[in-house]
């Protein structure tokens, strides 16, 4: 692959081109509704999902469901309504 997420504990989750080695990670964006949003910046695992391509990450304070828009802006995805009791 020629994109990468790296989870962190503590400092949030970093994008990583391949193509492009020399360059730093960046940290992501996450947005909800267009203005932007906070997860924990303890994360344990992502896993995307190959139906939907939603990511699941996760984190300290539980998971989080993430909508790729670009290699470092992700929307976050309203879980709840996904689990009903």
């Amino acid at each position: 692959p020629n994109h990468f997420l790296i989870c962190t504990w503590g400092d949030g989750i970093y994008s990583l081109n391949g193509n492009t080695l020399s360059q730093q990670p960046t940290p992501i964006t996450v947005l909800k509704n267009g203005k932007p949003a906070t997860i924990s910046n303890i994360s344990y695992s992502i896993v995307k999902d190959a139906k939907v391509g939603y990511l699941w990450v996760v984190t300290f304070t539980g998971l989080v469901v993430l909508e790729k828009k670009d290699d470092t802006t992700y929307h976050l995805i309203d879980s709840e309504s996904m689990f009903p009791e």
